[in-house]
């Protein structure tokens, strides 16, 4: 049986968000070491959390044409 590779295997939209997702968790843990951020309500929209959403969103963007070029 032929081995396939991680991208092989995501098929949905939805499996693809469920990776991005994880991808995004593990990068804010690293970026952190702390818990998970605080809900929004309780966050001001400061420069930092501007930068942040774009650094997410950057890698976001790396990961979906990662996943679009590696689909069949």
């Amino acid at each position: 049986m032929e081995r396939v590779g991680w991208a092989d295997q995501i098929t949905t939209t939805r499996a693809g968000n469920e990776l991005l997702t994880v991808f995004a968790d593990s990068a804010y843990d690293k970026h952190t070491r702390l818990a998970p951020r605080p809900k929004k309500k309780d966050v001001t929209r400061t420069e930092a959390d501007r930068e942040w959403n774009r650094k997410i969103a950057r890698m976001r963007a790396a990961v979906e044409r990662t996943i679009a070029r590696l689909k069949p």
